[in-house]
Order: structure tokens, then sequence, then C-alpha cells
């Protein structure tokens, strides 16, 4: 899939300090599946998917445990757990009022739930070869050849 060849530190770290905001340790999550789902026309709004590996910090493990959402400490504090996100920015929209939104979800079907319902408007591009992203790229080419094609007869 060529959304996999291109590298995303950018969300990668917004999707870090996210992790470090909401109880989980950002700096150490094994971020992995970091992929482009779905894009909106001219291409500021995107929608990612990734998956985690984190842990949860001692403030949002005690608070857990208060809460009694864990029977036993060691269900969260030193055992990775896996998480499944989504990331929708907008790059039209960088300033405070309008962040990056990411969501976090313990099972994989809530996350594509949300990706299902988030991308409804967008251009998606799924595991398979058929993607919309990928006929897109292929249009664009397209054009651009025949527009230097054209120009250099006319040109002539």
């Amino acid at each position: 899939m060529a959304a996999g060849i291109f590298g995303n530190r950018v969300t990668e770290k917004d999707i870090r300090n996210w992790l470090d905001e909401n109880g989980f340790f950002g700096r150490a999550a094994r971020i992995s599946d970091l992929e482009l789902h779905a894009i909106k026309r001219p291409g500021w709004k995107q929608l990612f998917r990734f998956t985690a590996r984190v842990k949860l910090n001692s403030e949002a493990l005690e608070s857990r445990i208060e809460n009694e959402e864990l029977n036993n400490p060691s269900d969260g504090g030193d055992v990775p757990q896996v998480r499944y996100g989504v990331v929708l920015d907008d790059q039209r929209e960088r300033t405070e009022a309008q962040q990056t939104q990411i969501f976090l979800f313990e099972t994989i079907d809530k996350r594509d739930e949300l990706l299902e319902e988030l991308s409804a408007d967008m251009l998606t591009c799924s595991t398979e070869h058929n993607c919309d992203l990928y006929v897109l790229s292929i249009v664009v080419i397209a054009f651009l050849i025949v527009s230097l094609v054209l120009g250099s007869l006319v040109g002539n």
C-alpha cells in the first residue's frame, strides 16, 4: 500500500502528545500501522488509523484502581495494552481551538465503526489494490501528462 511508504512524523508526534495528556506513557508507546485511511478533497482533511501498545501512567492507573475499573493493579501498569486509534486532522486548522482529534478504543470493531462514520464523504483507501486514492493519483498523473503533451504541441 502506498500510504505505508510515507511516514507521518507530525501525526505520530500528535498521537504521542495526546497519549501523554490522557493517562498513558506516550513517549514509550509503540505505534504501528499508522496509515492514511481517507482524505477529503483537496487534501487538507485527513483521516488516519493506527494501533498502539501503551502503558497507563501511575496517576491514571491509581484512578482506575480507585474507580474499580481494574481488579488487579498489574492489569494496566507494567503490562502494555493494545489500543486502536483514529486521527482526524484538518491541515487548514492548526489553532489551539481546532487541534488534531484523536480517538482511542479497546477494540478494533469500535475503531472501524468510527472510521466508517468519519470517512462517509471522503475518498477512502483500503488495503486492497483498488484504492480510491490510487485511482485519483493515476487520474491526476494522466491529466498532467496530457497537459504537458498538449502544451508542447501548442507551443510549437
